[in-house]
């Protein structure tokens, strides 16, 4: 157990990494923390000198989504507070709250109610710190779980998950959708495809199309020039290019090493 805590600190890099990438989705609204956990193990993956080796017992590949994902709780605050906009379900309970409270969320909070700002930010650490050694001294038995015959856990995780995707919206039809989404994962794990990249496309691909049209109306047509007259946009395309050509620049880099 003690040798998992001290590699956290040991591969700080992996953790401060994972902690950029998860506080900035935080602070956009309706991403969370899944996407959080994806993005931070992908370019971890990419970064790696040995990525195959993720999967099969190395260490960062948990630093990293779990970093991204405890980080992401801190980065939601921001559309909460500071606008009004609730980034997840969680923020969304949150934003009520204030409002039963009588304090209206948005730029006026942070200079009205800077006692409650800063309490906000110390009961988050103070959670964090927590929510960490409640788990330190549950781990001898949390750990057992992971000796449940997999004959009892895979029906009862099946289950439940068919519950809850009924329960969602209470049709048949997504229980049949999940089902064959089950079959499409094992196929793909027989026939070693990569599955990562098929959850972030169905995660984020509603929102990526939303943003598209609403960047072509905004823009009126005009992508290319929105896009240059923005300086963040500009870095935040150069990021993408860079993480989709980063596997090939390093393969041909070992090539002619």
């Amino acid at each position: 157990m003690w040798d998992g805590v001290k590699s956290v600190f040991i591969n700080w890099t992996v953790l401060f990494r994972g902690s950029i990438i998860g506080t900035v989705i935080g602070a956009i609204p309706g991403l969370g923390g899944t996407v959080a956990s994806f993005i931070a193990y992908t370019s971890t993956v990419q970064a790696s000198s040995d990525p195959s080796s993720f999967g099969k017992g190395n260490i960062i590949g948990v630093i990293a989504p779990e970093s991204a994902n405890n980080a992401k709780d801190g980065g939601s605050l921001v559309p909460t507070v500071a606008f009004g906009i609730p980034g997840s379900a969680e923020t969304a309970v949150f934003l009520g709250i204030l409002v039963l409270h009588g304090i209206d969320p948005g730029p006026t909070l942070l200079l009205e109610n800077e006692r409650e700002i800063y309490g906000l930010i110390i009961a988050l650490t103070l959670s964090a710190v927590g929510a960490s050694v409640i788990g330190l001294l549950t781990a001898k038995w949390l750990v057992k779980i992971t000796f449940v015959n997999v004959n009892i856990l895979v029906p009862l995780v099946v289950t439940i998950s068919l519950t809850g995707v009924y329960v969602l919206q209470g049709k048949p039809g997504d229980v049949l959708m999940a089902l064959i989404m089950g079959i499409v994962g094992y196929l793909m794990i027989r026939f070693d495809y990569p599955r990562l990249t098929l959850v972030i496309a169905l995660v984020l691909g509603e929102t990526a199309e939303r943003s598209f049209h609403q960047s072509l109306l905004i823009s009126d047509h005009n992508l290319v020039g929105l896009i240059m007259d923005r300086p963040q946009a500009i870095i935040l395309v150069l990021a993408t290019l860079l993480t989709l050509l980063l596997p090939a620049l390093r393969k041909r880099g070992k090539k002619t090493a």
